[in-house]
């Protein structure tokens, strides 16, 4: 069902897909989902903290 989802948010198995949890473990684990069904523009950001600086939005929300 999970791959049915992607195929239709993201049919192209080209397209750049980022990907960010809180520490950056789920991340990988998807990483290595998407790459098994043929995905090969996948980035795990790492952790939520790296997604930020990677954004330029590295000051806290509060």
């Amino acid at each position: 069902m999970l791959r049915r989802l992607i195929a239709v948010l993201h049919p192209s198995r080209d397209a750049d897909i980022h990907l960010y949890c809180r520490s950056g473990g789920r991340a990988g684990k998807a990483k290595r989902a998407l790459e098994a069904a043929g995905y090969t523009s996948v980035e795990n950001a790492g952790g939520i903290a790296d997604a930020r600086k990677q954004r330029g939005l590295e000051k806290p929300l509060l």
